[in-house]
């Protein structure tokens, strides 16, 4: 059974109990009042964590009069289906001009037996609910799972993590904001929410407050006119979308979009069994993870001359490529990158020790299109992965399902002499026309790295700790 959130519309049993917490605005409906129980505590807890701790918006909910109040409303109940967990978009809130919603949430009680599945859907849902009281309007796929699951993760409920993580980074060359109808690959939207890992760890606290602040943004006036299951409609465009809101607080913070996502190739190449220890929080517990590789060479295939990349890629994607190398102190591993025309890339040569934290050497890119980078073969080094970010052509639109796999990139690879120490570049050579003088120094002040060292700092005097009670956190 997958564990996929349906567009299932449900009514409230009626021989039910109904739980009020005491604590918080919460009640919970069930047939079986020992299930009521334990869903009310880790509500109460979810709550704590999500609107206390990390600063996510009250959820909305109706009171008995059929009124908008703050509240979480939850219903246990058999659906007789494979569905684990919905809700319903309840109409709009008056009382204020934004596009937000009241909404009750449901969960399936005939799956409520399994380890962790309770914690991972109440987790889910009270999110989702809080960001319905910011705005209702957001596509639902992948908006909220982004958000939601990254706290689930984030408070120890996320079951599924594996599973969601592993088909992500399976898919490295489809879109940020990709999304899928049907398992395995709808696990890839659930997984995007390392990317929300990835902002929250690098340029927040890593407490998940960075996420609430950025979701905020998303914000517009409007009504909702309409609700049909998840699904709400309204008398406005959804503007600003979330990946304008994430845009958005990055230039605050002093960066870019691009920058981020183009930092994000680099750090999701950390993952599983490639963690170093210095990149994405706890990754390295994790089981799976590695991204798909697009082809891995060793020294004896090289020199490589305008070798194209195997996979296609959507816009905002990502893309590696790993060579095998042996230490060869004087010698350096040139890269030289070409992407197609049409939309801007990134990259980044990413110098892996045997052991230990690795080394990232930001490519200079010309004209957004072209660059190179030179890594030393130094004495520890095992491998070299060219992590390749596909950006986009400034027009990229979540709702516009501007998706498609149709942009490519070459790459050349090449031992060369290494440069002095007081070298400043190296003579210019070319692959497809690019201007490949690059510093054999580390990077730059004006680099892609810098500001995301710089920024993730800031980030965590920013902002507050998440308060959690270990005793309720579940196997993430």
């Amino acid at each position: 059974m997958s564990p996929l959130w349906s567009l299932l519309f449900v009514t409230r049993p009626a021989a039910a109990v109904v739980l009020v917490s005491v604590s918080h605005p919460i009640q919970v409906t069930s047939e079986d009042e020992a299930l009521a129980t334990e869903a009310l505590s880790l509500a109460e807890a979810a709550w704590e964590d999500q609107v206390e701790g990390m600063g996510f918006a009250p959820p909305l909910m109706l009171d008995g009069h059929g009124s908008v109040v703050q509240g979480f409303d939850l219903v246990l109940w058999s659906m007789g289906s494979g569905s684990l967990a919905t809700f319903d978009v309840l109409g709009d809130h008056p009382a204020t001009p934004a596009s937000d919603c009241p909404v009750r949430s449901e969960i399936n009680a005939d799956y409520m037996d399994r380890p962790g599945w309770m914690g991972m859907c109440v987790a889910h849902l009270l999110n989702h609910a809080s960001l319905h009281a910011v705005d209702c309007l957001e596509p639902q796929m992948p908006a909220f799972d982004t958000i939601s699951v990254a706290v689930e993760v984030l408070t120890g409920q996320a079951a599924y993590w594996d599973l969601y993580v592993e088909r992500y980074q399976q898919m490295p060359y489809e879109s940020v904001d990709m999304w899928f109808r049907s398992a395995p690959n709808a696990y890839y939207q659930f997984g995007s929410s390392l990317f929300a890992l990835f902002l929250d760890a690098v340029y927040g606290g890593g407490d998940g407050a960075l996420l609430a602040d950025l979701w905020s943004l998303t914000a517009q006036d409007g009504t909702i006119t309409r609700g049909s299951g998840e699904l709400a409609y309204g008398d406005v465009e959804n503007e600003p979308d979330y990946l304008d809101a994430v845009g958005e607080g990055l230039m605050a913070l002093g960066s870019t979009f691009d920058e981020a996502w183009t930092g994000f190739t680099a750090h999701r190449w950390f993952v599983g069994p490639n963690d170093d220890g210095a990149h994405l929080p706890d990754a390295g517990s994790w089981p799976t993870g590695a991204p798909l590789v697009d082809a891995t060479w060793t020294e004896a295939d090289l020199p490589l001359a305008d070798q194209p990349a195997v996979e296609a890629m959507a816009e905002y994607a990502s893309s590696f490529v790993v060579f095998e190398v042996e230490p060869r102190p004087g010698t350096d591993l040139l890269l030289e990158v070409e992407g197609s025309e049409g939309i801007a890339w990134g990259a980044i040569a990413l110098a892996v020790p045997g052991t230990g934290p690795a080394t990232a050497r930001p490519f200079t890119m010309a004209d957004g299109v072209r660059g190179a980078a030179l890594v030393p073969l130094e004495a520890d080094i095992a491998r070299v992965v060219l992590a390749v970010a596909s950006l986009s052509d400034g027009t990229h639109d979540p709702e516009d399902a501007d998706r498609d796999r149709d942009h490519t990139y070459r790459y050349a690879a090449s031992l060369v002499e290494a440069a002095s120490a007081d070298d400043t570049g190296q003579e210019d050579e070319t692959m497809g026309g690019c201007a490949c003088g690059t510093p054999r120094s580390t990077p730059r002040a004006g680099s892609l790295l810098a500001p995301l060292v710089a920024l993730g700092a800031a980030g965590r005097r920013r902002h507050r700790p998440i308060r959690r009670r270990s005793a309720r956190r579940g196997a993430g």
